[in-house]
């Protein structure tokens, strides 16, 4: 079942039992937070917003050195910056591995580029890792609701040291709050790493701003593909006012999610449905639970997401949200 599927599903299922199912099936994260987001104030950026500029307001924000801001590519996005790397790596003739259980927009990006890919697992927890030259997963995973463990850092280290060209790109939109992961600060200290981020999640600003911070050696050979980019100056002063003026909002999300976390599982424990424990608990929206979603809903009046819908095979496990508990004050 696809996200295309599961929407005709949920739609029906909340007609005709509207009274009595407890929908947990609500990821439209952008829209949830419309309500709450910092309202933008455009006479408070006078001027011009520049790329440049933009750059070192995300690092200052990350607490990443200064000097890294050749480092730090600027695009619109995590799909941006991902089609644009694809692009690179298509005309390079790379081989990309893709998780098959986070976001199928990946292998859909894939595809528009012509890149060849090969596949990996994440649920339950990380797969054998295939032969490559280029890894591709989140850090936190999606839809696992957890981040690498110090096993799968391991894993994925000694996958780089097989081969020194090897890349892997870390994909941490889903990084609440303004720090990002030991593990991705591991990850990027190899000079093999890719880490892209954007306003998507911690200020629920989609197609905005985004951030590809690339290693030392590859600046010379990818910025001039990111510098083509097309720049739209109201996007621009939309990210600078985030950043500049509401630096706080994404540890007040982090701190958000926490709260509704706990009202998911007491409502969940109230149901006698379980949670996989997260390998490295960081703030979430969203779990994986060990059971079908059709035995959710029929068993206990719960509207899961099949984990088919995150771009796996059928498994027997769902996915539950929490989006439905999240409140900031206004």
């Amino acid at each position: 079942m696809d996200i295309k599927q599961f929407a005709e599903h949920r739609q029906h299922v909340l007609e005709t039992q509207a009274d009595t199912v407890l929908d947990l099936s609500e990821t439209r994260f952008a829209s949830v937070l419309a309500p709450v987001r910092p309202s933008f104030i455009p006479d408070a950026i006078p001027g011009r917003a520049h790329r440049c500029h933009l750059a070192e307001d995300w690092l200052s924000l990350f607490g990443l050195p200064a000097q890294w801001k050749p480092r730090a590519l600027v695009s619109s996005g995590v799909r941006h910056s991902l089609a644009t790397l694809f692009a690179v790596w298509h005309a390079e003739q790379k081989i990309v591995a893709l998780p098959t259980d986070i976001y199928p927009v990946y292998g859909a990006l894939a595809a528009a580029a012509q890149l060849r890919s090969v596949s990996f697992s994440t649920v339950p927890q990380l797969a054998d890792l295939p032969e490559a030259d280029i890894l591709l997963i989140a850090e936190p995973v999606k839809p696992r609701g957890s981040g690498l463990s110090e096993q799968e850092c391991e894993q994925l280290m000694q996958w780089l040291t097989a081969r020194p060209a090897r890349r892997i790109v870390l994909d941490a939109v889903y990084a609440f709050g303004a720090r990002f992961s030991a593990v991705t600060e591991r990850l990027y200290g190899t000079g093999q790493c890719i880490v892209l981020h954007s306003l998507a999640k911690n200020w629920a600003a989609p197609e905005v701003f985004g951030v590809a911070l690339v290693p030392h050696d590859d600046v010379d050979r990818l910025t001039p593909a990111f510098r083509a980019l097309p720049a739209e100056q109201e996007e621009l002063k939309l990210a600078q006012y985030f950043m500049q003026r509401c630096a706080d909002f994404p540890q007040q999300l982090a701190s958000a999610l926490e709260r509704s976390e706990k009202e998911l599982n007491f409502a969940l424990a109230e149901r006698g449905i379980y949670a996989f424990a997260p390998l490295t608990p960081v703030p979430r929206y969203l779990r994986v639970v060990p059971a079908p979603h059709q035995q959710l809903l029929e068993r206990y009046g719960v509207l899961a997401l099949p984990l088919s819908v995150f771009g796996s095979e059928d498994t027997p496990y769902s996915v539950v949200s929490s989006l439905r508990y999240l409140s900031l004050p206004t």
